[in-house]
């Protein structure tokens, strides 16, 4: 993604962008707050919507609702998620940000365990493999990669769908 482009798509000059922000870097920052911001209310917006159901079951809704965001919104996805793009560590926004979509990942899955729901594991390695699959499938859709895995890009929400159930599942205790 240029400056130049970014001008164009909104309708202005090349020039004009850069009487707003300092450099690429900060323009794009601004677009990853704003596209952050966006992410944080669809997973609570999800969260809202599936309270009724069981911690795992909310866990499954957030992972969707993050590949669905991702199909709906594949150019910021691609803003957001390089963090040599922005920069993260100068924006308080995008930490906070980030930190809230963590804490209900977080959260729901705390609850399982408290629940009993899960396979003893620690809860951040849970978390870092559940960001991991998440992340990974999101990347191989928006990189093009899913035909060499005989995915049709159309199809990319049930391929997450079914590969973080494998991942629910495996962390799920048999009873």
């Amino acid at each position: 993604m240029t400056v130049r482009e970014a001008a164009k798509r909104v309708g202005v000059s090349s020039g004009a962008p850069f009487r707003h922000f300092v450099s690429k870097t900060a323009l794009l920052t601004a677009v990853a707050e704003e596209t952050t911001r966006l992410l944080r209310d669809e997973m609570f917006r999800t969260l809202s919507e599936h309270a009724d159901e069981g911690p795992l079951e909310r866990f499954r809704a957030l992972g969707s609702a993050y590949m669905r965001w991702v199909i709906q919104h594949p150019t910021q996805f691609q803003v957001v998620s390089n963090r040599s793009l922005v920069d993260f560590a100068g924006s308080e926004s995008l930490q906070q940000d980030n930190d809230e979509i963590r804490s209900l990942m977080d959260s729901v899955l705390k609850e399982a365990q408290e629940r009993g729901l899960l396979r003893p594991a620690d809860l951040n390695a849970i978390a870092l493999a559940a960001r991991a699959a998440a992340y990974g499938v999101a990347r191989m859709y928006i990189d093009g990669h899913f035909a060499q895995w005989g995915v049709d890009a159309r199809d990319a929400q049930p391929a997450f769908d079914s590969v973080f159930d494998v991942l629910v599942r495996g962390l799920a205790r048999a009873d």
